[in-house]
């Protein structure tokens, strides 16, 4: 699903949060956050410095606390090379994009601003 909304769209903040360094991840990310009142992660990376694909395996890996390497591959569930073009910020220069799939037994969504939410969709 590919969402376009305005760039100075906000989510309504869960009031307990954890910010840590993930032990799962394979890239750097500008802040790391899990909010255990709602079982979900948020990040944000750099596009300079990451592709999209690489933040949200990682984001997963965490969520699922398992090494990436023993995850399914990501392209067994959308295509990588037009995830990380339509989600660049040179293609988001009218708004920010959203993405929503479900990966490794987790709905994901990834903003063309750098940001990553990642939910469990088992209890």
């Amino acid at each position: 699903m590919i969402d376009q909304a305005p760039s100075n769209t906000q989510s309504e903040q869960p009031t307990h949060r954890e910010e840590y360094t993930p032990k799962w991840s394979i890239c750097t990310f500008e802040s790391f956050v899990y909010f255990p009142d709602q079982n979900r992660y948020r990040a944000l990376y750099n596009h300079d410095r990451t592709e999209t694909s690489t933040a949200v395996i990682s984001t997963v890996a965490e969520a699922a606390d398992i090494d990436p390497i023993d995850m399914e591959p990501l392209h067994n569930t959308v295509d990588i090379d037009a995830l990380d073009a339509l989600l660049s910020p040179h293609s988001a220069r009218n708004g920010d994009r959203h993405i929503s799939f479900r990966y490794h037994d987790h709905d994901v969504t990834v903003s063309s601003y750098g940001g990553i939410t990642v939910q469990s969709t088992s209890d």
